[in-house]
């Protein structure tokens, strides 16, 4: 503990520190959280993103720690990310370390380290769903495999983000879901926010506006959107598609829209920090993402009281109104374009906030049930219990980090040629979320 008593925590996330996945998860728990019982600092293996300003950490007492280890050589990222870790765990004394990540790298990285530096509570917190691809899956299994004997406690946002980075044993027998969640009153309908925010876009009542929101790129899947929108036109001819995230890399995005000639009816509206007016502005949430650990965009969508078209995959705990909500399968191009076409003319559920509030889908409560794993986690384990450092778990992991060496030194040359970069993102550092 801290010289004054407070509980010492070290936060982890595998990305730049932005508004989006992992890192708004924490940054929403921590935007108020008890300083008098918690002391934190947060490691970021990236940097920190131009849509924080540091001042929010030291107006709250958080010390961030950029590693800045985002290489694209995924063996020397790994490294580099080991050595900022040890360095961190060694110079401090922390009572608690919570990795907030799907990329098993990461959690089997800083755990590890974690634990040979006597570090009592461990928790892994997976955020994301993952991949579906055979390869991918298979690198994320074997990083994965171990890390129950190192986690004191797994945590997920959802049942499937769970079993992704665990697998279904382990987290059947250990499992904690903390759900996402979000500022519910801020996205509570208002029709004035809507009729201002359309007249400075320049929207006519007739104009029907497809939100989808999320950074920009493959596993967002905004480029599906782009693909029918050609078809959405043919049948809503003033149909509008706002993409609502951080379009830095794209490139190929932008350039499919002006290719179609639909790039005036495809609006890149970058990173922003009034996503709940653009919600309130919009007629229909879409969700396209190949996969999701939860989806803080749907629940937004959700609290708008916007209908919202999904993909299959949505975890059911996202979902709080099946009547809002329509799961197209995205095998189904001809199916979705009926549906976000159908979704616009359907209206909103003015009160539907209510019932995210009813659900404990709050940022809120999702804070709460953090803090109240920090303060059960710490006041029930001591090392003792724990084991750590036991000559024989030692042992284990050194042969297995030998084996895991040479492998990614192996399967590091494919990655870099890769065209499908879906093993890269998933295995050596990235996240589902964003």
């Amino acid at each position: 503990m801290a010289v004054d008593g407070r509980i010492r925590v070290l936060s982890c996330v595998a990305v730049d520190f932005r508004r989006s996945g992992a890192p708004l998860f924490l940054a929403r728990c921590y935007e108020s959280y008890p300083q008098d019982e918690f002391q934190i600092d947060i490691w970021t293996a990236g940097k920190l993103d131009s849509s924080f300003s540091r001042s929010w950490f030291d107006e709250r007492g958080i010390r961030l720690i950029e590693a800045r280890c985002l290489v694209s050589n995924p063996v020397l990222k790994r490294r580099k990310a080991e050595a900022s870790l040890r360095a961190v765990m060694e110079s401090e004394s922390y009572d608690l370390i919570h990795v907030n990540s799907a990329a098993a790298w990461l959690q089997k990285a800083a755990l590890g380290i974690a634990q040979e530096c006597g570090v009592p509570v461990r928790i892994a917190h997976s955020h994301g769903n993952g991949s579906r691809s055979g390869a991918a899956r298979l690198a994320q299994s074997f990083e994965a495999s171990g890390l129950g004997k190192i986690a004191t406690h797994c945590a997920a946002c959802s049942d499937e983000a769970g079993r992704f980075l665990f697998g279904e044993d382990e987290w059947s027998r250990r499992g904690i879901v903390i759900p996402n969640g979000i500022d519910v009153e801020a996205f509570r309908h208002d029709d004035g926010v809507r009729r201002a925010v359309r007249e400075r876009y320049g929207l006519d009542d007739a104009t029907k506006v497809i939100a989808c929101v999320g950074v920009v790129g493959k596993v967002k899947n905004q480029r599906f959107l782009i693909e029918h929108m050609p078809q959405i036109l043919e049948r809503e001819p003033g149909a509008l598609l706002w993409l609502i995230g951080d379009d830095s890399r794209a490139r190929q995005e932008k350039s499919l829209a002006n290719k179609l000639g639909i790039d005036g009816r495809v609006k890149f509206l970058g990173q922003v920090d009034n996503v709940s007016e653009l919600m309130q502005a919009s007629d229909v949430l879409a969700v396209p993402s190949l996969h999701e650990g939860f989806s803080f965009a749907l629940l937004e969508g959700e609290a708008a009281g916007l209908p919202c078209v999904i993909t299959a995959d949505i975890p059911e705990i996202a979902v709080v109104d099946e009547l809002a909500v329509m799961r197209v399968p995205l095998t189904d191009g001809d199916a979705w374009v009926g549906a976000l076409c159908e979704a616009m003319h359907c209206g909103r559920i003015v009160e539907a906030w209510q019932t995210v509030l009813e659900k404990g889908l709050s940022v809120e409560a999702m804070a709460e049930r953090v803090f109240t794993l920090y303060r059960g986690a710490q006041s029930c384990m001591d090392k003792e219990e724990l084991g750590i450092a036991s000559s024989s778990t030692d042992g284990e992991d050194r042969g297995l980090s030998e084996i895991q060496e040479a492998l990614l030194e192996l399967l590091a040359s494919f990655v870099q040629i890769c065209d499908d970069n879906e093993l890269a993102y998933f295995a050596w550092g990235g996240s589902a979320l964003g």
